[in-house]
């Protein structure tokens, strides 16, 4: 008869090398710590380069006293940003004698410029300017002689990186070209934030020609957080995690090194 022979069986259970399950029990172990201290790692990392919510400057409450044509001039207020950021649109108030809605169903032309601050007006030289992009309009609950006063909200072409606590100045003009004739009205703010708006006549905003209105502009500038960058008190904790993922590397490595030596 032919005799058949269990794989199974051929070494008795009792027989096997005791060393082989208690290294593997101990490389698991050896990887908990290691899988804790990556996960802890990859939190902090995440918490710690989280970005900070959109930023907005605001000037304040709509007045309608003293507003002005910004058709035949470029009209510009300063701004500041309390943390990094990068502006990407603006709300100005705007009244129209021909009707805001009138205006912008004619096209609606209105170029925006950022300037840097110069000893409190624009500096012209290095400014940025654009068409303004997805133009929308909203009542703003304040009447004017002309009508209602409209909030006119449009993004910029592209990002401005704005920094922090620095002067920089908006400015606008809302026609397609700078001969007198249309009635575009800025309206000013209740109250004076900073420097008082400038005014700079016809086209020489790029000769630097400017001059103090005496009152603020009433408008708003948003932003996008600027990149984010680790938090400095998420550093020590950083470092802590990365020293114990090393830790927990270097005691897996000299229990495997331990089992090959008994086995």
């Amino acid at each position: 008869m032919l005799a058949v022979t269990c794989p199974f069986h051929r070494v008795p259970a009792h027989r096997l090398p005791t060393n082989r399950l208690p290294t593997r029990r101990a490389s698991r172990r050896g990887a908990l710590p290691s899988l804790g201290a990556g996960a802890l790692l990859i939190a902090l990392a995440a918490a710690a380069s989280a970005p900070a919510a959109a930023a907005t400057f605001s000037n304040g409450a709509v007045s309608t006293s003293n507003p002005w044509n910004v058709t035949s001039d470029v009209v510009a207020d300063d701004f500041v940003m309390t943390s990094a950021s990068v502006l990407t649109g603006a709300t100005v108030y705007l009244s129209d004698s021909y009707g805001m809605d009138n205006w912008v169903a004619d096209g609606s032309p209105l170029t925006y410029f950022l300037f840097a601050d110069d000893g409190g007006a624009p500096l012209s030289a290095g400014m940025v300017s654009g068409e303004a992009q997805n133009i929308s309009l909203s009542d703003s609950g304040v009447s004017h002689h002309f009508g209602e006063v409209q909030a006119v909200s449009f993004t910029f072409e592209t990002g401005f990186a704005a920094a922090a606590n620095v002067t920089y100045w908006l400015g606008i003009h809302a026609a397609d070209s700078y001969a007198a004739g249309g009635t575009v009205l800025w309206m000013n703010a209740a109250g004076l934030n900073g420097a008082a708006s400038h005014v700079s006549s016809g086209s020489n905003v790029s000769t630097g020609a400017w001059s103090s209105l005496s009152v603020d502009r009433a408008m708003s500038v948003t932003a996008d957080a600027a990149a984010a960058v680790p938090l400095p008190a998420a550093a020590p904790m950083l470092a802590a995690a990365a020293a114990a993922l090393g830790f927990a590397g270097r005691r897996r490595r000299a229990r495997k090194g331990s089992g090959r030596r008994e086995a």
